[in-house]
């Protein structure tokens, strides 16, 4: 019986990264809209400030829109994904995922280590909250995301206006923010 129950509890022990374990989509370039809600311009757009950027500045920034999180936390599945997907160079660090779940009104930036130094969270929170959320209220998702991302860029770069802005305000804030969209979604 002692042997079953050892077995039973050995068995439950390997399958729980299994049961556990998120299916994350595969990317598909630097935006990946699976909730649909960039149109193609601004997609166009974006990919291509994007790729600039990284070659530039050797920073990956990856855009990824989804419905939901379907019960999983914001927190979790945006770190998961970072490291699922790689983003930014390995040996560096440096990469950036702007995560949004339309459904949830939900938005979050997952920062490298290597480009924390940079892009703190009380920065990213005010740019998000300055720019994003305004802009998904009038439901203008492609260019919200590329205001947020020029803005971004400007403080990669280290332009002294951009980085101005967010020096002075030394609050801490979560890089996690919610929304508002009128009702009719």
């Amino acid at each position: 019986m002692k042997k079953n129950y050892l077995s039973t509890i050995s068995l439950l022990i390997l399958l729980i990264p299994f049961i556990s374990a998120i299916d994350f989509p595969k990317p598909i370039g630097y935006v990946n809209d699976f909730a649909g809600i960039i149109d193609g311009n601004d997609e166009a757009k974006i990919s291509n400030f994007l790729a600039d950027l990284k070659k530039n500045t050797t920073v990956e920034i990856a855009v990824v829109t989804m419905g939901s999180f379907n019960g999983t936390s914001i927190e979790e599945y945006t770190v998961n994904l970072f490291k699922e997907w790689g983003i930014g160079k390995k040996e560096n660090d440096n990469g950036l995922l702007l995560l949004i779940a339309i459904n949830d009104r939900a938005y979050r930036f997952e920062v490298g280590y290597g480009l924390e130094g940079t892009l703190n969270a009380a920065m990213l929170g005010r740019i998000g909250r300055d720019i994003l959320s305004p802009y998904f209220a009038r439901q203008e998702y492609g260019e919200g995301i590329y205001n947020v991302l020029t803005e971004i860029s400007g403080v990669i770069k280290k332009d002294p206006d951009a980085v101005a802005k967010y020096q002075a305000q030394k609050i801490n804030i979560s890089m996690s923010q919610k929304f508002h969209m009128p009702s009719c979604l």
